[in-house]
């Protein structure tokens, strides 16, 4: 089979190039969200999920965010940096635990909350659009067994990445 053709065999709407173009888009939206609501100076782009779980989770260890966010350690702790570095996030001891510490938001990522609660919520609608609530949570459903299978992918080797 010439290059051609194998080329010819792949479409753009294979499901590796749509999650691509999901991605790209999903990133534009954020930024442009960001600058909307602005945020741009005061909140990272990507680091919405974190943001978020800190808020339903204030005091909670790193082992609880990386099981909720399914993202590894390393990427979380740099994430963390990032936000402490940008007065958004305090490490503070951990009262049970000598070796760990309690993550806890500030007063000023606190005075942020309004604002990313209606950045979520417009960026959750227009993702939605057009879906009935059932193909939302289908949608939910096979974006998790995805996500699932794509960190197993890169976990299967030992000495492999973890995910």
């Amino acid at each position: 089979m010439t290059s051609r053709r194998k080329a010819a065999a792949l479409s753009v709407n294979d499901l590796p190039f749509l999650v691509a173009s999901l991605t790209h888009c999903f990133r534009a939206l954020g930024d442009h969200t960001l600058v909307e609501a602005n945020l741009q100076k005061k909140v990272r782009p990507g680091t919405g999920a974190l943001f978020y779980a800190l808020v339903a989770n204030d005091g909670c260890n790193i082992k609880l965010l990386i099981d909720m966010l399914r993202i590894p350690n390393a990427t979380l702790s740099g994430m963390l940096d990032v936000m402490e570095k940008d007065g958004m996030v305090e490490r503070r001891d951990c009262p049970d635990d000598g070796r760990a510490y309690r993550l806890h938001l500030t007063r000023k990522a606190k005075a942020l909350v309004p604002k990313m609660i209606a950045r979520h919520k417009r960026v959750a609608t227009t993702l939605q659009q057009g879906m009935s609530e059932r193909e939302v949570r289908q949608f939910k459903s096979l974006m998790l067994r995805a996500s699932t299978n794509l960190r197993a992918a890169l976990n299967t080797k030992a000495g492999r990445r973890r995910a």
